[in-house]
C-alpha cells in the first residue's frame, strides 16, 4: 500500500500527517476512508482502511502539488489545476506563473517554449532531492518555494538568488544560477557539450576544405 502523507475531508479539505484533525479523511485519488498512522518506527502516514489500489506516481504528484501550493499560498494568490493560456499549471501563482511538478514526466516542448519565462519545475526525479525531509542538496522545499513565490511577488525573478535555472527553469537551489548567464552547472555541461560538438564539425568542414584543395592540385 501507498504511504500517503495527505488526505481530504468530506468538503474537500486537504490535511497532511503532520496537521492535527479529528475527521474522518479519505483517500485523494480514490475517495477510500483513510486512517493515520503514528507509530515510533515506521515514518507517520496515511493508509487504507481497506487494501487501496492507487499507483504511487499519483500519490507523490498530487501530496508535493498540495504541499508547494500551501506553502505558496501563505506568500500570494495560489490555485491548483487552473489555466494559464492554453495550459493547465499543477498549481497556478499569482495568476501568471506555472509550478509543475515532475516525477517521471518532464513538461511537453510547447509547454516548456511557451511558459519558459512564467515556468518554473520542481523535478522530484532529480537524485539531489532528499524526499523523507523535502530538501535538496540540504534546503527545505519550504524554503525553497517561499523565496520564489517573495522574487515573483517583488518583480526580482532576474536576481542571482531566483532559485531557478534560467535554461531548464528546475529548481536547483544553490546551484540553480551558479554559472554564467544565470543556469545550472547540468545546463552548463550540456550548453559545453553543444559548443565542442559544433567545434568539432567546423575543424571537420576545414579538414575537408584542405583535402578538397589538395586533391585538386593533386588532379592539376
Amino acid at each position: 500500500d501507498v504511504m500517503w502523507d495527505i488526505a481530504k475531508a468530506l468538503d474537500g479539505s486537504i490535511y497532511f500527517i503532520s496537521d492535527e484533525c479529528d475527521l474522518q479523511l479519505y483517500c485523494m485519488e480514490c475517495d477510500g476512508e483513510m486512517i493515520p498512522v503514528k507509530g515510533a518506527v515506521v515514518a507517520h502516514h496515511f493508509r487504507h482502511s481497506v487494501e487501496g489500489n492507487c499507483a504511487g506516481e499519483s500519490f507523490l504528484h498530487i501530496s508535493k502539488k498540495h504541499k508547494i501550493h500551501q506553502i505558496a499560498n501563505t506568500i500570494g494568490e495560489s490555485e491548483i489545476e487552473k489555466a494559464l493560456g492554453e495550459y493547465i499549471a499543477d498549481v497556478r501563482f499569482e495568476k501568471e506563473w506555472a509550478f509543475e511538478v515532475v516525477v517521471t514526466n518532464p513538461p511537453s516542448e510547447e509547454k516548456m517554449n511557451d511558459l519558459k519565462e512564467r515556468l518554473v519545475i520542481f523535478n522530484f526525479s532529480d537524485m539531489n532531492w532528499t524526499w523523507a525531509k523535502d530538501k535538496y542538496c540540504g534546503e527545505p522545499l519550504e524554503d525553497l518555494v517561499l523565496k520564489i513565490c517573495t522574487h515573483i511577488k517583488e518583480g526580482t525573478t532576474d536576481d542571482w538568488d531566483f532559485p531557478v535555472c534560467g535554461e531548464c527553469r528546475e529548481v536547483k537551489g544553490v546551484d540553480s544560477k551558479c554559472f554564467r548567464g544565470g543556469i545550472c552547472s547540468k545546463c552548463d555541461f550540456k550548453e559545453e557539450k553543444i559548443e565542442k560538438q559544433k567545434r568539432q564539425i567546423e575543424e571537420q568542414k576545414r579538414q575537408n576544405k584542405k583535402w578538397l584543395r589538395r586533391s585538386k592540385i593533386r588532379l592539376d
